[in-house]
């Protein structure tokens, strides 16, 4: 009888030392699938986000240069209009006609 409780005893101590190493080989895998997972997602979005930021990129220098553009064709309204008024009003007109078409263009874009 003594053998059949020291081999219930020995598989009862075997399973008790089995269930800490199952649940580290458990939370290792877990973590290495986290991992995987994690290296697949960046793959797939740094492509993606690389195309986002040279499109946003080349947006904001197109923008700089009509910016730019807008400012001299402005200082240009004012110097031609400068050859038939005065500098103060050559350059209200050119404020008023600016800021209305700003104000047109928030109230067509709202």
């Amino acid at each position: 009888m003594k053998s059949v409780d020291d081999s219930r005893g020995a598989r009862a101590q075997a399973d008790q030392r089995s269930w800490p190493a199952l649940l580290s080989q458990l939370i290792v895998d877990f973590t290495k699938v986290v991992e995987a997972e994690a290296r697949l997602a960046r793959a797939s979005i740094e492509p993606s986000l690389t195309k986002v930021l040279n499109r946003w990129l080349l947006q904001l220098v197109l923008a700089s240069f009509a910016l730019t553009g807008a400012l001299l064709l402005l200082c240009a309204g004012v110097l031609l209009l400068h050859k038939w008024m005065e500098w103060w009003i050559a350059v209200g007109i050119a404020g008023v006609v600016t800021m209305a078409g700003a104000l047109y263009g928030l109230a067509r874009k709202g």
